[in-house]
């Protein structure tokens, strides 16, 4: 049976739930196929602007079901950021993600998570599948695989996480790497990463000389801190340091003024991978501007409704006040309260900042992906494969831009490194889970409670809807929800 697309006026590809079901919709009057769809190449990059848009959209759903919310939730796990109730209102979005209990299969966050990552996948192979037939210049067909192979990968790189503990011979997810969809067994956590490191592999080559039109598009150097960042948190320490390096050489360290200009705008020099808003593709409430706690989100007009999440006490204590990520500022107002009684003052933060404050003040790019990230997988890389010396000039070039004081580079100052310089952009979950650290959250939170290390919580269950419809999936595959993986 022909491969069906649809295609929607917004460029977006919608996809049905996993399983035997197909990915890619078929029934609509506007759909055409596959083989009309590939004539050119101009179908393969259609097809890939559908992708890009999916991975921009945005949604007020609770914990995930997309990439720029799940960014947002996979930092609330640990002590990186506080969240309080505003009023009669608690905060809703990656809420329950702060309290760990999204996990398992009565919550619908694992399915929106698989769904959207599979249907990524979905997309993407049906370009793998069909743009060599079409017609059009070898480079331009190159071009476009190297894109769709780092986005399956990186989407395969988000679920083996989610959904399967860091250890090789654990079960991981199914792999596909074809448009059909009917159902696989769950490949081992060592080979889901073998897969994405050899697609990341590819791609770098087969994207050498694409000039993006902006920074939204992935390009060599951002699969490169894709790979990077894949084999650091795979424990293949030299590779990660080594193409770390490769990534940053054309995205300078921000300065002082430019860290502090709001990141919000893709011509920032350290900036790699960008998600750009306009007009018609707002991301609105889900936009980091809006999010952590800047002065949009404590505007009085939105104290009974806006996410209110903030950073903890605890790490801004450990911004030196002449460091140039230091720009806090207590919000004292009494909407802020813990319980009925007891009200506490939180740490608010300008590292996100909103375009124009008065009027637009969700408008303006996000960075997914910058220099400074790839300085501390590079530190981090040296130090592990025994280099310690270098993995101090690292670290302290990136500390002496930043205006803090130099330090030798231990993992524990690396790691706190990593929490001055990368809080509330997505990190905080998975450096937890990486390094078999335990969540110990420290006043003032909403919650003081915490989760050990290795605790079948950090994962998520395979969804119900996968496992009644795969037919290589069972009860006797799924994750536990109690216990300790280690």
């Amino acid at each position: 049976m022909k491969n069906i697309i649809k295609i929607f006026m917004a460029l977006a590809l919608m996809v049905s739930t996993t399983g035997c079901e197909d990915y890619l919709e078929t029934s609509s009057s506007d759909e055409i196929s596959a083989d009309l769809m590939y004539t050119d190449v101009s179908g393969a990059q259609f097809v890939l602007s559908g992708i890009y848009r999916d991975m921009r959209d945005a949604t007020s759903n609770t914990g995930g079901g997309v990439l720029t919310t799940l960014r947002h939730c996979t930092s609330v796990y640990g002590d990186e950021m506080a969240t309080v109730r505003i009023g009669n209102s608690f905060n809703y979005w990656c809420d329950h993600d702060y309290n760990y209990d999204l996990i398992n299969t009565t919550s619908s966050v694992p399915q929106l998570n698989w769904n959207y990552f599979y249907k990524l996948i979905a997309n993407c192979n049906s370009i793998l599948e069909n743009i060599e037939a079409a017609n059009g210049e070898q480079i331009t067909k190159d071009h476009i695989s190297g894109q769709a192979l780092a986005i399956r990968a990186y989407s395969y790189f988000w679920l083996v996480r989610m959904f399967a503990p860091p250890i090789d011979t654990e079960l991981g997810v199914p792999l596909y790497e074809t448009v059909d969809i009917s159902g696989a067994p769950r490949s081992t956590v060592g080979e889901v990463y073998t897969k994405v490191i050899e697609d990341f592999n590819t791609a770098i080559g087969l994207l050498e000389g694409y000039e993006r039109p902006d920074k939204h598009y992935i390009n060599k150097e951002v699969v490169q801190g894709m790979l990077a960042y894949t084999y650091l948190t795979h424990e293949e320490w030299a590779l990660a340091a080594n193409m770390a390096n490769q990534a940053r050489q054309n995205y300078p360290l921000m300065n002082r003024e430019e860290f502090r200009s709001g990141q919000n705008n893709e011509n920032l020099p350290e900036w790699m991978w960008v998600i750009k808003q306009q007009e018609d593709q707002r991301q609105n409430w889900s936009t980091l501007l809006k999010f952590w706690g800047t002065y949009g989100g404590i505007d009085n007009n939105y104290k009974t409704w806006s996410p209110r999440f903030f950073i903890s006490a605890n790490l801004a204590s450990k911004i030196e006040p002449t460091d140039v990520r230091h720009q806090f500022y207590d919000y004292k107002e009494q909407i802020l309260e813990i319980n009925d009684t007891d009200t506490i003052f939180f740490t608010a933060t300008d590292k996100f900042w909103e375009s124009y404050r008065e009027e637009d003040y969700m408008m303006g790019d996000v960075s997914w992906m910058r220099g400074a990230e790839m300085y501390l997988i590079e530190a981090e890389g040296l130090l592990r494969s025994g280099d310690p010396s270098g993995a101090t000039t690292v670290l302290n070039e990136l500390q002496i831009t930043r205006e803090a004081t130099p330090t030798e580079a231990t993992l524990q100052n690396i790691l706190l490194e990593r929490s001055k310089e990368l809080y509330g952009e997505g990190y905080s979950y998975f450096d937890l889970i990486r390094n078999d650290l335990p969540v110990i959250r420290t006043a003032p939170q909403r919650a003081y409670t915490g989760m050990p290390a290795h605790d079948w919580s950090w994962i998520q269950q395979i969804p119900i809807d996968e496992i009644t419809t795969n037919p290589f999936i069972n009860e006797i595959d799924q994750n536990p929800i109690e216990g300790s993986y280690k």
